[in-house]
């Protein structure tokens, strides 16, 4: 009997603790918007020339989410400048919906060709994640986008220039009506 009466109350310990725990719904995101802050370290290289040149390069582009229930998953389009005030569509692909009782979403091996307004291109291929944290109602209350890893897998200046470097990526979210372009639908 002494040991039913623990066992039971395990299991109620147990229930309580994962009650306590808040959970990423699949549609948490739907409709997310984050800007996303865009740095490189890395090197130029003018083959005309033959020369080699530290580059940095900072820019901005915006991620948004979308719940696609079809496939039960997200997608996403990034925003970037392609042009001076003119902001495109330059990557779309699909994020797998977080494991239950998870607060991230991950992507992995993604490409995303990002243009800066002088015209320099650059196409990292990055690892990232989506940490989201929900309010005590379990609404969602903030979501931070970070790159785990990332690397320039094709870049090129205006001049022709090679670009060769690291990539990292830092996004907060933002309102739709704060985007410096109207999304399409």
């Amino acid at each position: 009997m002494k040991h039913i009466k623990v066992f039971f109350l395990s299991i109620a310990c147990i229930a309580l603790f994962f009650a306590g725990t808040s959970t990423v719904s699949a549609q948490t995101l739907d409709e997310t918007f984050f800007k996303l802050d865009i740095s490189t370290k890395g090197y130029a290289i003018d083959m005309d020339n033959e020369t080699v040149s530290k580059k940095t390069i900072k820019t901005t582009a915006y991620l948004h989410l979308w719940w696609e229930l079809q496939w039960e998953e997200y997608l996403y389009t990034v925003h970037s400048e392609v042009k001076p005030g003119v902001w495109e569509i330059t990557a779309s692909d699909r994020i797998p919906v977080p494991l239950p009782n998870e607060d991230t979403l991950f992507l992995h091996d993604a490409l995303w060709p990002i243009d800066t307004p002088d015209g320099t291109l650059i196409a990292p291929t990055l690892s990232a994640r989506i940490k989201v944290k929900l309010n005590k109602s379990g609404k969602l209350k903030n979501a931070v986008f970070s790159t785990l890893g990332a690397y320039i897998a094709f870049g090129i200046t205006p001049e022709d220039a090679l670009i060769y470097g690291g990539v990292h990526i830092r996004g907060t979210m933002i309102n739709e009506q704060k985007l410096p372009f109207v999304v399409p639908r």
